[in-house]
């Protein structure tokens, strides 16, 4: 309808209809809004009732992929480390959370910072929801809880890099990109162990040794009492094991008499005997 009023110029229908609180935001089968649409036609009018569309954010290409081995060796300055910034959105993608890629864009972050991220800085970079951060922390945890293996590292076999050696040593050059390729993912691992270290240390930091080793201790008073726990149910499966075997009712097993079956039978003596007393006066009185 919004569609409708806006491509015939149907003022006071909009209008009615964005009191009545119709979305804005809808696109047409062209991709158009209605703002675009009034806007196309030359509606000016009607273009001026609806709120300004917000500018489309657009990802920086370092973003997006590497333009050049340069980008491997160093960072914006020769000085400065590599960022490796296509690194956070194939992380993101892993953790779920592609569409919070803008957060860590528009401050500029570098892989490394991504890496030492901690739930404060999340909320200071605009991820207001808990269960956001905590799939972003939880993805940095898992990641960081891998352990590193040389196998991992892209090697060179001995005598290919001295054939390279020699070979650019006689025709003086110094183009030989696979000894490159190695050492900058060298730098690559040497980056993220350097960031995986940080991150532990942040972890750590609030740590109590003592409270670690009391802790400790009961785990290890309690491996024992669930010990003596287990021998003594062996015992008792034993005990009731030699049970089953044995007679029912031993020849010998004599059981004391209960307390209170005890005090019945005196208590029933003592009606018997005042029943026959009772007997023996009735029987001389009736003399």
């Amino acid at each position: 309808a919004l569609f409708y009023a806006v491509n015939n110029k149907r003022l006071e229908v909009a209008k009615l209809l964005l009191r009545a609180g119709a979305q804005t935001h809808a696109v047409n089968k062209q991709g158009y809004t209605p703002r675009q649409c009034a806007m196309n036609n030359n509606y000016l009018e009607i273009a001026e009732l609806f709120p300004p569309e917000e500018k489309p954010f657009e990802i920086p290409p370092k973003y997006l992929c590497y333009n050049s081995y340069r980008n491997f060796m160093h960072g914006q300055q020769a000085d400065e480390p590599p960022g490796y910034y296509p690194d956070l959105g194939v992380m993101l993608f892993g953790m779920n959370s592609e569409a919070k890629l803008r957060a860590f864009v528009e401050p500029g972050l570098n892989l490394f910072e991504f890496l030492t991220l901690t739930d404060k800085r999340l909320r200071l970079l605009g991820v207001k929801y808990p269960i956001e951060r905590k799939r972003i922390l939880l993805g940095l945890y898992d990641f960081h809880l891998q352990k590193w293996s040389k196998n991992s590292l892209w090697t060179m076999e001995k005598q290919r890099v001295l054939e390279y050696v020699y070979a650019t040593a006689s025709l003086n050059r110094y183009d030989c990109y696979d000894v490159l390729e190695a050492l900058e993912n060298m730098l690559k691992h040497l980056t993220v162990m350097h960031a995986t270290m940080l991150y532990t240390k942040q972890l750590t930091e609030s740590h109590d040794a003592e409270a670690f080793c009391n802790a400790k201790k009961n785990t290890k008073f309690l491996q024992q009492v669930a010990n003596l726990r287990a021998f003594i149910d062996g015992f008792r499966s034993h005990i009731e094991a030699i049970h089953k075997q044995s007679t029912p009712k031993p020849v010998l097993h004599i059981m004391p008499p209960a307390s209170g079956e005890k005090s019945y039978k005196k208590m029933a003596k003592i009606g018997v005997c005042l029943i026959a007393g009772g007997l023996a006066i009735y029987m001389k009185l009736l003399r």
